[in-house]
């Protein structure tokens, strides 16, 4: 008697805590991936006039000045 009252026990412990093995769950809805456009590759662009004898810095040496590491 002691061997069914322990199973049922563990049974009203599972379902308590939610461990059905009942219906399977559904999987998750999942949202649809937004759609992603690249724009077209442009070259540079200043967005002030460069004073003559200027020459603007590239991106990689402004992030060396900057001390700005690549991939952050």
């Amino acid at each position: 008697m002691s061997f069914l009252r322990a199973l049922v026990l563990v049974v009203v412990a599972g379902v308590a805590a939610g461990c059905t093995t009942a219906a399977p769950q559904r999987p998750a809805r999942v949202a649809p991936k937004a759609e992603v456009r690249a724009e077209p590759a442009r070259g540079p662009q200043a967005a002030e006039p460069v004073e003559a004898g200027i020459v603007p810095l590239t991106l990689e040496q402004d992030r060396q000045i900057s001390g700005v590491r690549q991939g952050s």
